[in-house]
């Protein structure tokens, strides 16, 4: 059974090999309630939905080699989320730090960098870079999508395109296969008549 983590904006899935471990959403009432607290879920969830390992600190296990959960431990790590168009995705620690780098500026600094803008017609001002700003956001975004991609392609998911562009394959050769048999059944029959 695969399992699928349920915090939102986490989409790992259970498969031999990966390295994460899924743990089920508690039995008992009020560790079930501060899981789903500090989750941000609604209480109607399946009895088998799971949470993995990511969302918990080294400190919330009874061992190190081992993953199994204390009974007191509660998911506490949760990246920050952007709901897009169409897909949430995960911000990544680069991209908050590239907004956390425009500061105010005073008019010395405006005239060294060329570039500024005012706010509301305060008198507070923000430098633009625009050069250095614009080709750091280029990176940090190829960087982002990279990253992306590199979790679309998992060997899982890539041995799973394999199977299912095999099973495509078997099934155009059987049908190709039943489409002749016919024919020599139509034939067979036509002959047969004499």
């Amino acid at each position: 059974m695969v399992n699928t983590c349920i915090v939102s904006g986490c989409k790992r899935e259970s498969y031999p090999g990966c390295g994460i471990s899924f743990h089920r959403i508690p039995a008992n009432e009020k560790q079930r309630a501060l899981w789903i607290t500090s989750m941000n879920l609604d209480n109607n969830m399946s009895k088998f939905a799971c949470v993995c390992s990511l969302h918990f600190n080294q400190d919330d296990y009874l061992t190190e080699t081992k993953k199994k959960l204390k009974p007191e431990a509660v998911p506490s790590v949760f990246p920050k989320i952007f709901q897009g168009s169409k897909k949430t995705t995960v911000l990544s620690i680069q991209n908050m730090e590239l907004e956390s780098s425009i500061q105010p500026s005073t008019t010395s600094d405006i005239t060294q960098a060329g570039t500024s803008c005012e706010r509301g017609g305060s008198s507070s001002k923000y430098d633009v870079g625009i050069s250095g700003e614009l080709s750091s956001r280029k990176v940090k975004q190829e960087e982002t999508s990279t990253q992306m991609q590199e979790l679309k392609n998992t060997p899982r998911k890539a041995k799973l395109r394999r199977d299912v562009k095999v099973l495509k394959q078997k099934l155009k050769r059987r049908e190709i296969k039943i489409g002749n048999l016919r024919s020599i059944l139509n034939l067979l029959k036509k002959n047969a008549k004499f």
